[in-house]
């Protein structure tokens, strides 16, 4: 299992609440193709999201903070806020997408 954290740094709940899911299918397609290689569509049921391969995935996100979930079993992920910093174990950033600094960090077990 393999789950990718993105800090979007926004103090603005309304903006950050629109922005959510279109960052969140920009991190999907960005993971899936650098990541695992794979270059196929995102595809909807319903509410979740999906691709045509044996990589499943689980998004969660919660105030500024998005994660995916990637596995080969079906997988799922939920995110809440906390006040601690660094209570993530075992995750390295793997990429500073933006001058805003939002960051993208990796974990595994």
């Amino acid at each position: 299992m393999d789950i990718y954290f993105a800090k979007i740094n926004n103090s603005n709940n309304e903006i950050l609440g629109k922005f959510h899911h279109k960052f969140s299918r920009v991190f999907l397609k960005y993971l899936l193709k650098n990541v695992y290689k794979i270059d196929l569509p995102i595809l909807e049921d319903g509410k979740k999201p999906y691709i045509e391969s044996d990589l499943k995935f689980s998004i969660s996100h919660s105030q500024n903070l998005l994660a995916i979930a990637f596995d080969k079993n079906e997988i799922g992920i939920d995110v809440g806020s906390t006040d601690s910093a660094n209570v993530i174990p075992n995750c390295k950033d793997v990429v500073d997408c933006s001058s805003t600094a939002n960051t993208l960090t990796q974990c595994s077990d």
